[in-house]
């Protein structure tokens, strides 16, 4: 074979060729072998897009404490224009107590609104930066405001029903069982029309880091610290009896025999036994458990019409 003469500036851009070669082919690898995990990652993360009726007022980053420069202590309300005396619809999202925010409200605005009851999405403060029992503390203050000072958007303050998916789920239940949080602001559990957990099962905190994946469990010894007493403290489990009765619930899960069920389940008959009322609602339609609360009141969801009929039941 012929040997072709080349000149020292094309050797030396030859040279610089080859030995690049390796390292951008080792990028391309890198890249066509980890862009499907950063892509799956990425598909968690990804929020759902905020869906509004046609007549929706969106009013949005209210602070319902007085420490204004939090956005994690604010919400966000969607009411349908003209509104008056409507029901109102408080949605608590999830996220291993750590992470996700009220943007992920979704459809819900739409869903709701055309039914012709109020959105409020809350934000709360996230761990790391606290622990129980700071975020429920959270939620009974936007819970405060929102009697307060939702009839300015239309809102009956006597038709509140709680909505928490996930981690979402413990805190709407822990503020309607454990009196303390609402009374701090003249409340009574009572005074909630009724509550929604969509796929929870933190009823039982110390149960949950006995029978949970090592996710679970992480997420719980960060919310509630190591000691058994401030997870007991933390489960509503343990607050279901007392002398003011009990809202409504409605308690939906994903797949028979999973932590998710069995709690709920538990949660479900000691609420009964208590002399309250619990409805345990199984959904196969074959979603996630991040897709359940995505797709709500999306052309697939199979959950909204339940979560219609439950909020008309308990406000009329």
């Amino acid at each position: 074979m012929d040997l072709i003469p080349i000149d020292r500036p094309s050797k030396i851009f030859v040279l610089l060729l080859l030995a690049l070669a390796p390292i951008s082919f080792l990028s391309a690898q890198d890249k066509a072998g980890t862009s499907p995990a950063k892509t799956q990652a990425s598909h968690e993360e990804t929020k759902p897009p905020i869906v509004v009726a046609t007549d929706t007022v969106v009013t949005r980053d209210v602070h319902y404490t007085d420490k204004t420069d939090e956005k994690l202590r604010t919400l966000d309300i969607y009411a349908p224009k003209g509104a008056k005396g409507a029901p109102v619809f408080v949605f608590i999202h999830g996220g291993g107590w750590s992470k996700r925010d009220k943007d992920e409200v979704g459809s819900q605005p739409k869903l709701f609104n055309s039914a012709g009851t109020i959105v409020v999405s809350v934000n709360y403060r996230l761990v790391p930066g606290v622990r129980h029992p700071e975020n429920v503390q959270d939620i009974a203050a936007a819970i405060a405001w929102i009697s307060k000072n939702i009839s300015k958007s239309g809102g009956d303050p006597n038709k509140i029903v709680l909505m928490g998916h996930s981690a979402g789920s413990h805190l709407a239940a822990l503020v309607a069982t454990d009196g303390r949080f609402l009374a701090a602001h003249g409340l009574r559990r009572n005074q909630l029309k009724g509550v929604v957990t969509l796929d929870g099962s933190a009823f039982d905190i110390p149960d949950r880091i006995k029978n949970g994946s090592e996710q679970v469990v992480e997420n719980c010894r960060k919310a509630f610290g190591e000691r058994e007493d401030a997870q007991i403290d933390g489960s509503p489990v343990k607050h279901v009896e007392g002398p003011v009765p009990l809202p409504p619930f409605l308690l939906v899960y994903l797949k028979d025999g999973s932590l998710n069920h069995s709690q709920s389940r538990r949660f479900s008959e000691l609420v009964e036994r208590a002399g309250g009322k619990a409805k345990l609602v199984h959904i196969t339609d074959g979603k996630s458990h991040q897709a359940l609360c995505d797709h709500l009141g999306t052309d697939s969801d199979q959950t909204g019409p339940l979560l219609i009929e439950f909020v008309k039941d308990v406000t009329r």
